[in-house]
């Protein structure tokens, strides 16, 4: 009996004494599955322009849409903004591959899309392909165009090496351009180009830079095609591709996408009245044949209008 007590003693000692280890190595093993359980923060970064309003108002849907898609990821992210200048879209290209940033927005192409991956969903809603045109106040030549023979027969500017230069090329247009938007702005008001075809989600606030004085939006005609600006990311960002996707269909599919972008740029429909406009298509023999152009519900209709809130 006196053994069996000194042996219970003993043991109690060891326990008491070795107690303080155990309680570590059992913390230490509950913090490290803790850590490996908690998946880690994504982190997103996109070029952000403050220089320019027109630019700023499009980075800060872009950080709204990015903000819209990773919320349906289900992912911890963190978006953060760079800020740039206004730059051609070769230079973003560049700082995109260069890691500047890891999520960029543009106009696409054949040739972009095999640079860079195209998250294939059309962040304006094929807006891009509906063209207004910036004209002299006292030009009023585009009042008697009602085909696409006459529309032809004026100059038209475009950037560099924007996409929409090529598709115009493309389709028999006569096309001057310029390194960046203001300078075409200067070349219409020196009667170097006869028009300027920009988008109906931008054309807008553009005229009313200080830059676009003495000239006017065009009222009778809308030149369309279709294209599509996209989200863009370096090739080996397959991970952030998936994240992407997965988001943006998403929102695609609940409605919070269609609505994000009515809420941003609702109020142009109104002012462009594309309804009672002559329509004038062209196609667009730049388009990757994975445009989803099939895919009815990331396209802008007409149809559209009855979501905005009045």
């Amino acid at each position: 009996m006196q053994l069996f007590l000194s042996m219970s003693l003993d043991l109690l000692r060891l326990v008491i004494h070795r107690m303080p280890f155990y309680l570590l190595v059992c913390l230490w093993s509950g913090a490290l599955q803790a850590e490996q359980s908690t998946p880690p923060v994504l982190q997103v970064s996109y070029p952000h322009v403050y220089s320019d309003p027109v630019y700023r108002d499009i980075s800060d849907y872009i950080h709204n849409l990015l903000d819209l898609i990773l919320s349906k990821s289900g992912v911890p992210y963190e978006i953060t903004d760079v800020t740039v200048p206004p730059v051609p879209t070769s230079r973003t290209i560049m700082y995109l591959n260069a890691g500047r940033f890891n999520v960029a927005w543009g106009h696409t192409n054949a040739q972009i899309e095999q640079q860079l991956t195209p998250i294939r969903i059309p962040i304006f809603r094929g807006l891009g392909g509906w063209r207004l045109m910036f004209v002299r106040t006292e030009d009023t030549r585009t009042s008697s165009i009602t085909k696409l023979a006459q529309l032809k027969k004026l100059v038209v500017g475009q950037g560099h090496d924007w996409p929409d230069t090529d598709i115009l090329a493309a389709n028999g247009f006569s096309v001057r351009t310029a390194i960046a938007r203001d300078n075409l702005f200067q070349l219409l008001k020196h009667d170097r180009i006869d028009a300027f075809p920009r988008g109906v989600t931008e054309i807008w606030d553009e005229s009313l830079l200080p830059q676009a004085a003495g000239l006017r939006i065009e009222e009778h005609l809308v030149l369309r095609y279709p294209t599509a600006f996209y989200l863009f990311l370096k090739k080996d960002e397959t991970k952030l591709a998936g994240v992407l996707t997965d988001g943006f269909e998403q929102a695609v599919a609940d409605g919070s996408f269609r609505q994000l972008f009515l809420d941003w740029k609702g109020d142009i429909f109104e002012r462009a009245q594309l309804d009672k406009r002559l329509i004038i298509e062209i196609g667009n023999p730049l388009l990757s044949p994975e445009t989803p152009l099939q895919r009815n519900e990331l396209w802008f209709h007409m149809s559209d209008l009855k979501y905005l809130k009045r």
